[in-house]
């Protein structure tokens, strides 16, 4: 259930970063990385805590604690990733925000003001 869970959020996070939507990266950054944390570090406490520990047969504890750990890492570093790209892309909209700002409402009540009576858009400074 945990592994369709995690391809069903993959699948969200690439769909999310190939549409550059942010939302779409933030679920697939967060939930993703909570999950994996959280399968970690059950493996952990399951091969350290428990009184028979990872393996009981042919191979030692560390191999096994290493084959199951190589998916969900390999996974929480993609996830690791997509939480970079959520960032960047946050900054990014950010900038493009404030340089394509048309201005605060003071301004344009400001601008208002000093053109009142002539043809200007007091918002954009375009004749009309």
């Amino acid at each position: 259930i945990l592994n369709i869970s995690l391809a069903m959020l993959s699948c969200i996070g690439l769909y999310g970063a190939l549409q550059l939507s942010l939302r779409r990266i933030q679920v697939h950054g967060i939930i993703t990385t909570g999950l994996l944390v959280a399968c970690v570090l059950n493996f952990f406490a399951e091969a350290f805590l428990t009184h028979a520990g990872m393996a009981t047969g042919a191979l030692p504890g560390w191999v096994v604690l290493l084959l199951l750990l190589a998916p969900y890492s390999l996974n929480l570093g993609c996830s690791a990733l997509s939480l970079m790209l959520q960032a960047t892309l946050t900054d990014l909209l950010e900038r493009e925000e404030q340089m394509c700002s048309l201005g605060t409402s003071e301004q344009h009540a400001q601008q208002a003001i000093e053109l009142r009576g002539s043809d200007t858009c007091c918002v954009c400074m375009d004749r009309s």
